[in-house]
């Protein structure tokens, strides 16, 4: 995506099956509440065959020359 930054996180361990609430475990609210404070996207579900995807995305920032 155009001026946008991606981190995506996945692991082929047990995964989520179903869509994991906003309030369950602080992991996932510090990270959610992390994104948030830099106007990010934040978004935890299953990956395809097994697993987790854990992604962020971001604002751009602009290229500042020294």
């Amino acid at each position: 995506m155009a001026g946008r930054v991606t981190l995506r996180v996945i692991d082929d361990a047990v995964g989520i099956h179903h869509r994991v609430p906003a309030e369950n475990g602080i992991g996932l609210r510090i990270m959610r509440h992390r994104a948030m404070s830099m106007g990010a996207g934040f978004s935890v579900g299953p990956a395809t065959d097994k697993g987790t995807v854990v992604t962020c995305t971001l604002p751009e920032a602009p290229h500042v020359e020294s």
